[in-house]
């Protein structure tokens, strides 16, 4: 599964009912996997808050870590085990690398007026 597919498609809030099942059978599945990446993207979100050059890479982190979720997320949907670890395999992915550098450079710039914000 080298490809990430990202399919956006507008639903009616009532879907939430079929979807909320699904969810819950794909964390159940796994949950430790599951909770030690969220809380690996929640700590890279507090270390960015920490000093404004990690708050800088905590935005470049964070495209290849959601990244990383959503193919561990995938993963879990077509039946198939994940470790903790595959959150980071999109670091080395050379066609992923430029496109998710691309939404860290504009995760910063978007997020740069709210660091000023809260440094003021």
């Amino acid at each position: 599964m080298n490809r990430l597919a990202l399919v956006i498609r507008r639903m009616p809030i009532s879907s939430i009912r079929r979807w909320w099942p699904l969810v819950w059978q794909l964390y159940v599945s796994q949950p430790g996997v599951f909770i030690l990446q969220l809380m690996l993207l929640q700590v890279t979100s507090l270390i960015g808050a920490a000093h404004p050059i990690l708050f800088a890479l905590s935005c470049f982190l964070t495209p290849f870590l959601l990244a990383g979720f959503y193919r561990t997320a995938l993963l879990g949907l077509a039946g198939k085990t994940s470790r903790v670890a595959d959150i980071f395999v999109l670091f080395s992915d050379q066609n992923l690398r430029q496109p998710l550098f691309q939404l860290g450079i504009v995760n910063l710039v978007l997020a740069l007026p709210q660091m000023w914000l809260v440094q003021q």
